[in-house]
């Protein structure tokens, strides 16, 4: 893999504080996975950038070996990586639906997630613990 590209990973995930290696765009993703870890991030109501890496060829499989993670999307917070979809959910504990209706992430008829910001008490621990940590830093 070109040194350029990964050194271009490396200054985008240490310039962002949050950043998410997605298929598509945060307005349009092009996978299941993208769209409900872009849901998650905005139900948690913080900022949060993301990179198409349908968009460059390139990117999309050095980030994969950058991370030694073989899937998109890749989630990384303060320059750490924290891993794909399955894992930022499970650490937010809204894997299951009921949770996410719970927390007011529904589905619109044409399939677009509906969602209201929940209250900090209606998070579970993890996602407690993830709104705090992402405020506070």
């Amino acid at each position: 893999m070109a040194s350029d590209v990964m050194e271009r990973i490396k200054s985008d995930v240490e310039g962002n504080k949050i950043l998410l290696y997605i298929k598509g765009t945060k307005e349009m993703p092009m996978c299941g996975f993208s769209a409900a870890t872009i849901g998650l991030f905005q139900s948690l109501g913080v900022p949060f950038q993301t990179v198409d890496v349908l968009a460059d060829p390139e990117i999309r499989e050095a980030v994969k070996e950058y991370t030694n993670w073989p899937t998109i999307p890749q989630v990384f917070i303060n320059g750490e990586f924290i891993g794909g979809c399955d894992i930022v959910h499970e650490i937010c504990g809204r894997s299951c639906p009921r949770r996410r209706r719970r927390a007011g992430i529904r589905r619109h008829r044409h399939g677009h997630p509906r969602r209201r910001r929940p209250a900090d008490h209606e998070l579970s621990g993890g996602g407690r613990r993830l709104r705090s940590r992402l405020r506070a830093e």
